[in-house]
């Protein structure tokens, strides 16, 4: 019985009779609602913001009786379906379980008893076979191309299958060998559910080998016998010649003999049946779409599709010889191509004669397809040919650099002038794609796949980047050594940035066109997150192919040795010397429009035979069709065959389960692909908070008893022993900001910038520890001023150092509480200073003033050495988290957008910060506060004291305001944090609050001392200030640059406050100081203005992003890596 082919140009029926959607969305799939079937976002999800899924799923096929069907030579093959068969188990053929929502995809007949018979050679294929040309169809091929399936050169080596055996035989070879692979893969992951032995080897197996012979039989009888060869049809070769080497790849031997032997084959075919017609390529007088046949005698023409596929066997052959194998196919080309024409700019060689293929097939599926081609697929073709010729020219360097690598040997100047034209090349293409880079560095993930030109760039980009890096690698061995221009540390970030992305709009899918790109990042990268994400990466990609899988194994192998180590290693060598080979040239086998070919390498320098007859290349197959024949009669498979290792039977979930570690959390929050649940977020929450807050209190408490020790001293006999006149004792307190100044940029600029966080603050810790035991040494004022002058240096980091560790660690609405919390150190230490004060007030015999500073500086040594071996510089190298775990925490903080560690100081972002009108505002605002800090600190004992009471009662009522600033930090951060966008009001309120204080104070009679002293505690409220305003820097700029140097503006603020402070207090006016309390009360008034106008601006801002329609989504990858500000992020908003 004969069936006509699929009616695939017929209308859908309307209305509710109408089947239900099956090759839509499954997010719309999974819902039972109508699918637009838009690629690669449906209308529906773009208009609902949801997450658009078209990943290929495992097929289940319903339960039914065997059938089979005779298919007709001009069978449409992209409406083949298998047919249902009877006992068929209840889970995916493709080794995943049945999933509910998941429907057979289009049917083509009802089930029939016969066999399927296929095409007019007659070749019987049975219900494993027609689910292996799905597989082909569905899963293989989508991965290779970045354009609709339906219009590719997979489609029409599906056209060729209906009459060509050797391109069917190899597409069942791949499906085949596909399933059972992918089937292993998935029961490997899930606990091994049935391991299959080799005595019985799955049927999908058997396919795949199968016919896989048979295609390696068909090729022996073309290339053996010389008429045959005249006569056949090229298209098939090239096709089947494609096929092969892509399944080599993917199910070929681990020392990638067979890939090797298939390149040079295909070198042979093309130097002894393509030589004539590739003289004549390029003449679009005889431009035909497909072969033709003709008449005995009359010349052949190349056509447009065996171009398309010559140029992506250039490709493969080009990457191929960077991992040591291939590198023929190019110089067979070069030598039967005429000359081209090149007018790019680039120096001048045979690569230019191979740009004629690329022109020559550009007009193939217009051609193929006709009227029936979607103007949706030109205008989309018309919108990626600018970022395709940035392919071009990335395989263009790919053959300078190739060039200049086979100079090695001879090294000298001839190398060194070679490496200067590659990076001259190099420097003109950055020029012409300027726009294509730069956009490309500007993408994030709220700009999702909705276009291919989005994806395509996504793709192209970093694998142009990764010829940069190979030749940053290349040249890093020349001797003489050569000044190069690159920076791979911005290589390396625009690559990861976009390979984020990537993962998360498509996941491993994409992951498998920028697998070079990632391996070489992984080889160059020092950042152990880009190393552990890759891992990850490569961890998926091993479902789609045992080559990934090896990749992955080498790279965990190779990263266990010291970094210098790992970026000597040459890919060239390595993998001929060892047992194992790995090759990742699929990557640049995609359907695009300007495939271009690749490189010679000296490594293929060995001629080729003189002629194909010789077969040398096809005898390491041989043996494959034995290994068939004996596998049919029940003994082991071949060297071709995958071979079960015993770890992978009876393998435990335990083992087999992968590794959670997945710093991708980094880029978009997730863990292998989910968010963290809301229990692991609690948990790391719980951690930090009980590891960090504890010691930074302690480091903070020591800080603020270490500078205000000068306080509690000056009523102890201070000020008696070192004979202080007038401003002295103003001056030795003001002194100590003027060294915190002059530290403030070059140590929290710069210093924590380059050096890690934690162990900056705990060396500083222990230098002021030692400054301040020294105190007590002082014999006279000039000895003060200077051990306070080296106090207010060393003290510089900790403050800020500690802030920027609650940005690293906290999520921004999280942030205000974990700053009050260190900054309770501060109001701690006014207690605990009284309290030891007034022990040491008691001392007879040895002055008191010394004892303290002597004990503090002690005990703060002691905390620096906690501090050094228990505080953490970021969540990455945190000893009280898991590896799991660490990933987890930087995780949770990727929705905050304003970065991680960042060893780099970059000047642009300094040059923001000072333009930067808001971190202004935060910066004056501060200053306008924290000018009367100093003055109090200074002088509130004098004022207490002033009212009547004794020195030692003085010094417990100085207690009191420590504890009123305790009460008001608490209210500010809590409030903060449970009233969104509140800061700013808090942050009024508590400076009101010392208004009223400053008030009292000045106002009111002495008479009513104990009034004048709730001034006193009240007065102090605005320094509730300090972890609010830290709180406000942390979440509102991005970049670690921007940030330290926003950090230092503040800082520096807060020296100058300091230092103004004290001299609003003259010593004519003691105890009262009006002027003191009027200045204190007209700064206070300032401030509030000014946070006010911050308020607004901050609101301000967020409403012009908003009107511009920069949506707040998910954060983009790789932000927290790439280290972007707040000004270069879109979907940036700001708290207030």
């Amino acid at each position: 019985m004969l069936l006509s082919p699929c009616e695939t140009s017929s209308p859908t029926p309307l209305g509710r009779s109408a089947p239900r959607s099956r090759s839509g969305c499954w997010t719309c799939r999974a819902k039972k609602v109508k699918c637009d079937e838009k690629r690669p976002i449906c209308r529906r999800c773009t208009r609902l913001k949801l997450n658009c899924d078209y990943a290929p799923r495992l097929r289940a096929f319903p339960k039914g009786p065997p059938a089979g069907t005779f298919v007709h030579s001009s069978l449409d093959l992209s409406c083949v379906k298998p047919p249902s068969r009877p006992g068929h188990q209840d889970k995916s053929c493709w080794g995943g379980p049945r999933l509910q929502s998941e429907e057979v995809s289009c049917s083509i007949t009802p089930p029939l008893s016969t066999t399927f018979e296929w095409g007019t050679y007659g070749m019987r294929l049975g219900n494993e076979e027609i689910e292996a040309i799905q597989y082909f169809r569905d899963s293989f091929s989508p991965l290779y191309i970045m354009k609709n399936p339906q219009y590719s050169a997979f489609a029409i080596m599906l056209r060729l299958a209906t009459h060509e055996p050797f391109v069917l035989h190899m597409v069942l070879a791949i499906g085949g060998s596909g399933i059972h692979y992918r089937q292993q893969w998935h029961e490997r992951r899930l606990s091994a559910i049935r391991a299959q032995s080799d005595d019985e080897p799955s049927q999908y197996r058997t396919i795949g080998l199968k016919h896989y012979s048979e295609a390696l039989q068909e090729l022996h009888n073309i290339v053996s016998d010389t008429t045959a060869a005249a006569s056949v049809n090229l298209d098939a070769l090239t096709s089947g010649l494609v096929l092969m080497i892509m399944y080599e790849q993917l199910h070929g031997d681990t020392r990638c003999k067979g890939l090797a032997s298939h390149l040079n084959g295909a070198a042979l075919i093309l130097k002894h049946h393509y030589a004539d017609m590739l003289q004549r390529a390029g003449n679009t007088k005889h431009s035909l779409p497909l072969m033709r046949t003709t008449e005995s005698g009359s010349p052949r023409h190349l056509s447009q599709f065996c171009a398309r596929l010559i140029t992506r066997i250039c490709g493969m052959d080009a990457t191929a010889a960077c991992f040591g194998l291939g590198g023929k196919v190019t110089k067979v080309l070069c030598e039967s191509l005429p000359e081209g024409d090149d007018k790019s700019g680039l120096p001048r060689g045979p690569i230019g004669s191979l740009s004629r293929l690329d022109t020559y097939s550009g007009p193939l599926y217009r051609s193929v397809w006709g009227d029936d081609y979607p103007a949706g697929e030109i205008v989309d073709d018309l919108e990626k040919q600018h970022v395709f010729e940035l392919f071009a020219a990335k395989v263009q360097l790919r053959y300078l650099i190739s060039e200049m690598t086979s100079l090695q040997p001879v090294s000298g100047l001839a190398l060194v002038e070679a490496a200067k034209k590659v990076e001259m090349a190099i420097h003109e293409m950055s020029q012409r794609y300027e726009n294509i880079l730069e956009f490309a560095s500007r993408l994030t993930s709220a700009i999702d796949n909705s276009r291919y030109m989005i994806a395509t760039i996504r793709w192209v980009v970093p694998i142009y980047y990764t010829e940069l890096l190979d030749f940053i690698r290349i040249t890093r061995n020349i001797s003489p050594p050569i000044d190069i221009k690159l920076n791979h540390h911005n290589i390396i970030r625009d690559i990861m940035n976009l390979a984020f992305q990537a993962y998360k709009h498509e996941g491993d899918s994409a992951m498998v066109r920028i697998a070079r790109a990632l391996f070489m990042v992984a080889l160059e990268t020092d950042e152990e997150l880009h190393i552990s994400w890759i891992l990850e990466r490569f961890k998926g990609l091993a479902q789609f192919g045992e080559h990934f899988a090896r990749a992955g194994d080498f790279l965990e192998r190779t990263i266990q040795m010291q970094p210098e180590s790992r970026t000597k290693i040459d890919l060239r060598t390595t993998f001929s010397n060892q047992a194992t080979s790995i090759c990742l040239c699929l990557i640049d086998a995609r359907e695009i429009r300007s495939s271009s070919p690749g490189i010679y390498h000296p490594l293929s320098e060995r001629p080729l035979s003189p002629s194909p007859s010789s077969r040398e290349w096809l005898m390491p197959f041989t043996s494959t069709q034995k290994s068939y024949l004996s596998s049919m009669l029940g003994k082991r498979f071949g060297t071709m065959a995958h071979k079960d290792t015993p770890e992978s039977n009876g393998i435990k979930l335990e083992d087999m389960e992968l590794d959670k570690t997945d710093f991708a959390s980094v880029a978009n929050g997730d863990i292998l692909g989910r968010e963290l649940t809301p229990e692991e977020d609690r948990r790391i929450l719980r951690k930090a908070d009980l590891h960090l807050l504890p010691i930074m209190a302690f480091a903070y408490l020591f800080q603020f008893l270490d500078k205000t020790a000068l306080s509690y001293t000056a009523i102890l006999g201070l000020r008696e022993d070192l004979h202080l006149k007038g401003e002295e004792y103003g001056w030795a307190s003001a002194i100590y900001y003027f060294g915190f100044l002059a530290a403030t940029y070059p140590i929290a600029g710069v210093l924590l910038v380059r050096l890690p966080i934690a162990k900056v603050i705990a060396v500083t810790m222990f230098i002021w520890g030692a400054i301040l035991m020294f105190t007590a040494l002082c014999r006279n004022a000039t000895d003060l001023l200077v051990t306070r002058f080296f106090l207010g240096v060393a003290e510089t980091a900790i403050a800020p150092g500690l802030s920027m560790i609650v940005a690293m660690w906290y999520k921004r609405s999280e942030q205000p509480l974990r700053q009050g919390a260190w900054f309770l150190g501060n109001t701690c230490a006014g207690i605990l200073g009284g309290l030891v004060s007034y022990g040491f007030g008691e001392i007879n015999g040895f002055p008191p003033w010394k004892a303290i500073f002597i004990c503090f500086g002690a005990l703060t040594i002691a905390i620096s050495i906690i501090v050094l071996f228990f505080l953490p510089d970021t969540p990455a190298n945190a000893r009280f988290l898991t590896k799991d775990e660490k990933a987890q925490a930087i995780a949770r903080v990727e929705t905050n957008m304003t970065g991680i560690k960042n060893d780099k100081w970059k000047k642009g972002q300094v040059l923001e910060a000072l333009r930067d009108r808001n971190a202004w505002l935060l910066a004056i605002g501060y200053l306008a506060s924290i000018i009367p800090n100093n003055g109090l600190l200074t002088f509130n004992t004098i004022v207490i004291q002033g009212l009547g009471f004794s020195v030692l009662r003085t010094l417990l009522i100085n207690i009191l305001p420590s504890v009123f600033q305790l009460v008001f930090v608490l209210i500010s951060v809590v409030g903060s944090t449970y009233l969104p966008n509140t800061r700013l009001l808090f942050m009024v309120f508590n400076v009101i609050a010392s208004i009223v204080g400053a008030v009292m104070v000045r106002n009111v009679d002495p008479v009513h001392k104990w009034t004048r002293v709730m001034g006193c505690a009240l007065g102090v409220s605005f320094t509730a200030n300090f972890p609010m305003t830290m709180a406000m820097m942390s979440s509102n700029f991005a970049g670690f640059t921007k940030k330290t140097t926003v950090s230092a503006m503040i800082f520096i603020a807060y020296c100058t406050g300091n230092i103004i402070g004290p001299h609003l207090f003259f010593p004519s006016e003691a105890p009262g100081y009006k002027s003191g309390f009027l200045a204190i009360i007209i700064c206070l008034a300032i401030s509030a203005i000014v946070s006010i106008l911050l308020r607004f601006s901050l609101i301000w801002e967020n409403r012009k992003r908003d009107r511009a329609g920069d949506v707040i989504e998910e954060p983009a990858e790789g932000l927290n890596l790439s280290d972007k500000t707040d000004w270069e992020i879109p979907q940036f908003r700001y708290i207030y």
